[in-house]
């Protein structure tokens, strides 16, 4: 049934429609039909409205109706694409921001323009049109207005600080896209110019008024695609791409690794403009070095990679005389925080380029991530990691020497000068001459290839020796020569370093004491000298140099080395290396001065010399600043070289002082170090076959004790730290000569007592040597009168006397000391009591013992007396007033 109602439905209703198309048709026919055709009208509407159609035939019934809003539908459910999306988004808040701009909604604006930012944040210019427009709209509303009548309208002081906000914001975008702006309202004018023209045209159509046609100019879609290419590379959108990227630079939406990507695109753009080049590895070169993680050293390959744009800019100021590289701190309107309008300025002939960086500090930079690298490299663990990074340190030094001789011909950038000296003196001091040739030689063939410009000894072979008839090949040698010199030259303008390392040092250290402004500079570039110097045996220059400069004696007051742990560890590096340098020199007692401070506490040693730390358990924050003040380790210097040398000087200088005064138990010991370890020693109650360096030490003393030069000499040639030292064969014989010396004192202190005369010639035969050294030595000693001996020049021998101390004659004598010292105290005391008392005690003590004129009584006021006034100071001593100026007995009495 619901068939044939819903069929029914839809004949009666193609009916209606039928007959409502035959009234029209008729009423269009004849003119006299107008009431029939209006009756017939009315009867149609009448039976329309009657019959309300449902279900189905509704839906036959709208079925335009519903067309319309499908195609509305699809136009709303209509897929964009990004680009699309994009635009829609800036038409949209160019609205928003149009309607607050009339209502003078500045809150508003300020998220406003936030947004604005982050919808072009990562697009490249040309911006889309909306974005302009919405420039053109700030720019309008500033022109229109005036700043304070605006600010006079406002409420309150938080809408005048949004308004001034949106000023600012608004006012940096337009400069910024000034150039981009001007272009898009001349191209907004011509299109409405354009639109004006099709309006009249239009008119003129309706009016039927003859018009003469427009020939238009079509062009190739390949001729604008390469226009936009060139306009896209232009000069002024490189710039605006710069900027764009510059200020992206440190957001959390954007990745440096991004940024850096496009720059090496814009850079492979400009190859030929050299100012635009440099000015874009100085932002590659500023996002190169923010890219490393915070804590850790930077990657060894983004860390070449900083080092080839620096050595690239070097390379193009170089080559390149016009230009002029203006570093970020010497912007003045950096300075000022006015942000430029371009990245280079014209003064002449001159193009001057502000960088985004200096590049003192890119090199500092780099240095100390080096450094920083090589410290966290566990050289136990990974010692090939280490050896293949340490390589590097040859780029380090290539550029401080690019550095130093730039500054160094820049006028007034002298100081910056001597900075970079002073960091080309930190990577090569701690080198011995040898070491440094074969670095050296190293560096340069390294370097010579990290320019980007190879080498036309390397890619070019010279050509034959031309003959007299032909003269093609005679040019072709000019030219092949003169690039060969040209090559040279350029690169011996910055080549510092030479073979001659020590005079390179001297070099160096003389410019930094005169150019220098920062005295801990100064102070470092002094120790960088003498640790040199000592390194190399000029021990007497080195040590001169260090008490003419006073810095020991501020040392010992921590006058300016407290507040700085790495010159302390620069400072007692040098002192090391001073003492071991008078170890090798012969010069035995120095180097035993030198080292005991030092040497004090063997187990501080390398925290002295900052190449260990000590474990902080309770504050773990602590450690990585300790450990940020270690240095690599190919710096260090072995400690077990340091305390050899240290014991046996000590021991040199102990064995004959403990022989002529054996009973003397207070005696001040010559090192602690070494009296520490004869005393661990010689509590033990069994000791093994000498296998350390303490244990051959203790082993050599006892046998040099007995006068035995030949086993001592023997132990101490045993030492593993003569592998160490170059020219040991040298220092060895040094070493021995002295070990006679001091056997032969030794023997003489110890065996005196048992002879009345000794034959010159024996001595001479049994310590292997002259008999002239042994007489100078001999008679040195009974000038000084540490024996008492006389020579017998006939028979040549020596009368020695017998008077040596036994222990109990010694303990006697100095109780006889002690008591002499004990009498002469107590009557410096007694005098000092009677003069308290007027000078009076002698003669009161006389009158209280005779009994005569005082009597008893009197003697006991007088005890009373004495008594109050001792009371009275007392009491003035608390109050801090004098107590010795004149009381009566009345208040003293009173005070007691």
């Amino acid at each position: 049934m619901s068939d044939k109602k819903w069929f029914k439905g839809a004949d009666s209703d193609s009916d209606s429609d039928a007959s409502e198309s035959n009234s029209s048709s008729d009423s269009s026919s004849s003119s006299s039909g107008d009431s029939s055709s209006s009756s017939s009208s009315s009867s149609s509407s009448s039976s329309s409205n009657s019959g309300q159609p449902t279900g189905m035939s509704a839906w036959m019934k709208r079925g335009g109706d519903a067309d319309s809003d499908s195609d509305d539908d699809r136009r709303k459910n209509k897929v964009l694409s990004k680009k699309d999306k994009h635009e829609e988004a800036l038409i949209k808040k160019k609205d928003d921001i149009e309607n607050h701009l009339d209502i003078h909604d500045f809150s508003a604006l300020v998220d406003d323009l936030d947004n604005l930012v982050k919808l072009v944040s990562n697009k490249q210019p040309p911006l889309p049109g909306p974005f302009y427009g919405t420039l053109k709209l700030f720019r309008v509303f500033f022109n229109d207005n005036d700043e304070k009548e605006v600010r006079s309208k406002l409420k309150n002081k938080l809408a005048v600080g949004n308004f001034n906000k949106v000023l600012r914001r608004a006012k940096k975008l337009i400069q910024e896209h000034e150039e981009a702006l001007k272009d898009y309202e001349t191209s907004d004018e011509d299109s409405s110019s354009g639109s004006v023209a099709d309006q009249d045209s239009h008119d003129d159509e309706q009016l039927d008024v003859p018009k003469k046609k427009k020939v238009k100019k079509v062009k190739k879609a390949a001729d604008k695609k390469d226009e936009s290419k060139e306009d896209e590379w232009s000069e002024s959108a490189i710039e605006a791409k710069l900027e764009a990227i510059k200020a992206e630079r440190g957001k959390k939406s954007s990745s440096n690794t991004e940024l850096i990507d496009r720059l090496k695109t814009i850079l492979s753009r400009t190859a030929d403009n050299q100012h635009l080049t440099l000015y874009i590895l100085s932002i590659l070169l500023t996002c190169q070095l923010e890219a490393s993680p915070p804590g850790q050293s930077m990657p060894a390959a983004a860390w070449l990679a900083s080092y080839e744009y620096v050595t690239r800019m070097m390379n193009v100021i170089q080559e390149t005389p016009n230009l002029v590289a203006i570093d970020a701190e010497d912007d003045e309107k950096a300075d000022k925080g006015d942000p430029r309008k371009s990245c280079y300025e014209r003064d002449g002939d001159k193009i001057k380029v502000f960088l985004t960086m200096s590049l003192h500090q890119v090199a500092d930079t780099l240095g100390d991530e080096f450094t920083k690298a090589l410290r966290l490299i566990d050289t136990y663990t990974k010692t090939q990691e280490y050896v293949v990074r340490m390589q590097d340190e040859a780029y380090i030094v290539d550029l401080a020497e690019r550095m130093y001789t730039y500054y160094k011909s820049q006028s007034g950038k002298t100081e910056i000068a001597a900075r970079m000296a002073g960091r080309l003196m930190d990577h090569t001091y701690y080198r011995r001459t040898e070491t440094h040739v074969r670095l050296l030689a190293k560096q340069r063939a390294l370097t010579f290839d990290a320019e980007g410009k190879k080498k036309p000894a390397d890619t070019e072979e010279m050509p034959p020796i031309p003959d007299e008839k032909d003269p093609q090949a005679d040019a072709a040698r000019i030219e092949w020569l003169e690039k060969q010199l040209d090559y040279r030259v350029r690169r011996q303008k910055f080549c510092v370093m030479s073979n001659d390392l020590t005079e390179n040092m001297k070099v160096l250290h003389k410019y930094v004491q005169k150019n220098a402004i920062d005295e801990k500079l100064k102070t470092k570039g002094l120790f960088y000298y003498i640790y040199h110097l000592a390194q190399h045996d000029y021990y007497s220059k080195a040590r001169d140099m260090l008490h003419m400069s006073r810095k020991q004696a501020e040392h010992e007051d921590h006058h300016r080395f407290v507040n700085s742990s790495a010159l302390m560890i620069l400072y007692n590096r040098t002192i090391a290396q001073l003492g071991l340098a008078a170890f090798r020199q012969g010069e035995l007692f120095d180097s035993n001065a030198i080292l005991n401070e030092l040497c004090a506490t063997p187990t501080k040693v390398k925290e002295y010399l900052g190449q260990a730390i000590k474990k902080n358990t309770e504050k773990p924050e602590l450690d990585k600043i300790d450990r940020s003040k270690l240095l690599p380790f190919h710096m260090h210097i072995n400690v077990d070289m340091i305390e050899s040398a240290h014991l046996v000087t000590a021991m040199l200088e102990e064995v004959p002082k403990k022989a002529q005064l054996p009973h003397d138990t207070k005696r001040r010991p010559v090192s602690k170090a070494f009296n520490k370890l004869i005393i661990n020693y010689s509590s033990q109650v069994f000791i093994g076959p000498p296998e350390t360096t303490k244990d051959i030490v203790y082993a050599a003393y006892l046998a040099l004790q007995k006068g035995n030069w030949e086993l001592t000499n023997k132990l101490v040639s045993s030492l593993e730290f003569w592998n160490l030292i170059p020219d040991s064969a040298r220092v060895k014989t040094n070493i021995t000569e002295h070990i006679k010396v001091v056997g032969l004192r030794t023997y003489l202190f110890t065996y005196s007592q048992y002879y009345t005369t000794v034959q010159l010639n024996e001595l001479a035969l049994k310590y292997d040597m002259e008999e002239s050294k042994v007489h100078a030595i001999i008679s040195k000693m009974i000038l000084k009168q540490h024996i008492t001996a006389a020579w017998d020049q006939p028979k040549k021998c020596i009368c020695v006397e017998q008077n040596s101390v036994t222990k109990l004659q010694f303990l006697a004598q100095q109780m006889s000391e002690k008591c002499s010292h004990l009498v002469d105290y107590n009557e410096q005391r007694q005098a000092e009591k009677e003069q308290r008392q007027g000078g009076r005690g002698e003669y009161y003590q006389r009158q209280r013992t005779v009994g005569g004129g005082w009597g008893v009584g009197r003697g006991r006021q007088q005890r009373q007396h004495a008594y109050g006034l001792q009371r009275s100071r007392q009491v003035d001593r608390k109050k801090g007033s004098n107590p010795f100026e004149k009381k009566d007995w009345k208040g003293a009495r009173r005070a007691h």
